[in-house]
């Protein structure tokens, strides 16, 4: 299949979230819950003597959780866009029973808003009863755009107790603290490339993670790397990236397959104008007149240049797409996929989609000439019972759903894959729009696979399928496949069948016109 993702990854890049956010003043972010103190007296059980130093952690009921470990000396001072150092060592026993601070991003919908550059955290769960073998550990890398979100958004108590799984999430730096490409930054780098800070931020925790799992009653040769959105787009940068081989041994990819990025000479342009509009255009003083700037002028200054991955250097040498199809990546079995109505909500910021004529006029703006080719194929009708509900889905499927059936067909021939699709139609959202059904939306798989609540609790059968997907992740984490004996068997997927696991409440079902219910020839054919 040939490259694309003109328009589709421009519009991605705008972030489900920070779309929201545009539309809505208000909204309640998911979090996981706050950890209780650790206690006095200190339970022996819960404390764990780790290379890194000695942590006691908090638990209730069957998980335990250690909480705001530091990966990573804090980003500070000199150290603001440069490459992840090793923390300094503590001495005693350290309380991790409280996370640490999320990294510098303004408010959304997908949190509260944070000036603290201390922030280089990570969570590990585990299940409170102890095993006599090591565990198998899944790392998961948080979404938001590679703007917004945290660590702590994410309780893994009942993915791990359920499943008998470690997981840990972590923190990196976001938006400019994490991407910013500059001369000066360049002249810095190890490699002559900055703007990968982020990326090694997420790999530093990795290294954290070989060295010290074992403490835990992890089994560090069988780490798994999970994300969702800029996660998963962090998933794909690391298959791609030299600097991480070995430290892992299987990936998620959860609604973030593009597995495109920025080129280092792109994002040089876009971090010199950035930083010339804050008043430091001198290129080889650049970096230090930034470090002087404070957290908010940073997080409000117009014009950001791109964020997340950059294509240039040790870190990722080419685009991650490219060197998987050239054999140069870090070859691992996959799972991936991608949700039914994944940004429909993009549709509400389009004019007036509500009727015929606003559908149209959306149309026209987005593919030109081609909108007739569009709307011939989202028309109005039984599939598409309104235009919301049909600019929905072309904006479902061009920004993002045929890019992860692309990637599907990229990785099957060159290593065991195994594709999903998240349909459930009435997936509890975040938050409610009166009027506005959210659908099998971005997001909207997480709470399914980490077993909590967002602003409608899951029903019964929704919780069926929470666990049910909570074993399937934990089965590939394990093995390698993700098989589990009394759910419905979850085929290899092959580019001749094409066989997708459609998840949905009471109705998981092996479907093969993944690609065609959702248009992906077309746009291919108008390669957007």
């Amino acid at each position: 299949m040939s490259g694309r993702r003109g328009r589709g990854a421009g519009v991605l890049a705008m972030g489900v979230v920070a779309v929201a956010a545009a539309l809505l003043v208000t909204g309640t972010p998911v979090v996981g819950i706050e950890a209780a103190g650790a206690g006095s007296p200190r339970d022996a059980s819960l404390v764990v003597r780790a290379p890194a130093g000695a942590l006691h952690g908090a638990g209730e009921g069957r998980a335990q959780r250690f909480l705001g470990i530091p990966f990573a000396a804090p980003p500070v001072g000199a150290l603001r866009f440069r490459r992840p150092v090793p923390p300094a060592r503590w001495k005693g026993v350290r309380d991790a029973s409280r996370f640490g601070p999320a990294c510098p991003q303004l408010a959304s919908t997908n949190g509260p808003g944070s000036t603290n550059e201390d922030c280089l955290y990570l969570n590990v769960y585990r299940p409170a009863r102890a095993s006599r073998r090591p565990l198998p550990v899944l790392f998961w890398i948080h979404g938001g755009s590679f703007l917004n979100g945290t660590a702590s958004q994410f309780d893994a108590s009942t993915l791990a107790s359920t499943t008998g799984t470690i997981v840990v999430t972590t923190n990196y730096r976001l938006g400019v603290f994490g991407s910013l490409v500059l001369p000066s930054l360049d002249q810095e780098s190890p490699d002559h490339a900055s703007g990968n800070e982020g990326i090694l931020d997420q790999q530093a925790a990795l290294h954290w993670v070989q060295r010290n799992i074992g403490a835990f009653g992890g089994a560090r040769d069988d780490v798994t790397i999970a994300g969702q959105s800029a996660g998963g787009g962090s998933v794909c940068a690391h298959l791609a990236s030299p600097t991480v081989r070995g430290l892992f041994a299987r990936a998620v990819i959860e609604s973030g397959a593009l597995c495109t990025a920025p080129t280092h000479a792109d994002a040089s342009t876009a971090g010199t104008a950035f930083a010339g509009a804050l008043g430091c255009a001198n290129a080889t003083t650049a970096s230090t007149c930034l470090r002087a700037k404070d957290v908010t002028t940073l997080l409000t200054a117009p014009d950001a240049p791109p964020n997340g991955a950059v294509v240039g250097g040790t870190v990722l040498p080419a685009q991650p797409r490219t060197a998987i199809e050239a054999g140069r990546w870090n070859r691992v079995p996959v799972l991936i996929g991608a949700n039914h109505d994944e940004l429909r909500v993009l549709a509400l910021g389009a004019g007036n989609p509500g009727t015929a004529a606003g559908y149209a006029q959306a149309l026209q703006g987005l593919f030109g000439a081609a909108a007739p080719k569009v709307a011939a194929a989202y028309p109005v009708g039984p599939a598409y019972p309104t235009p919301l509900l049909a600019l929905g889905a072309v904006y479902s499927d061009f920004t993002l759903i045929c890019g992860t059936y692309e990637m599907e067909n990229v990785f099957a021939p060159r290593t065991p894959t195994y594709a999903y699709e998240f349909d459930d139609p009435n997936a509890p959202p975040q938050f409610l729009i009166p009027g506005f059904s959210w659908g099998a939306y971005h997001t909207g798989e997480v709470p399914y696979l980490f077993g909590y609540t967002t602003a409608v609790p899951l029903s019964t059968v929704q919780r069926g399928l929470s666990q049910q997907m909570m074993r399937y992740w934990a089965a590939f984490a394990r093995t390698g496949r993700p098989r589990v004996d009394d759910a419905v068997r979850w085929p290899r997927y092959d580019t001749t069948t094409t066989r997708v696991l459609s998840l949905r409440p009471n109705d998981n079902r092996v479907i093969t016109d993944f690609g065609t219910e959702h248009h992906c020839a077309l746009w291919q054919s108008l390669g957007v």
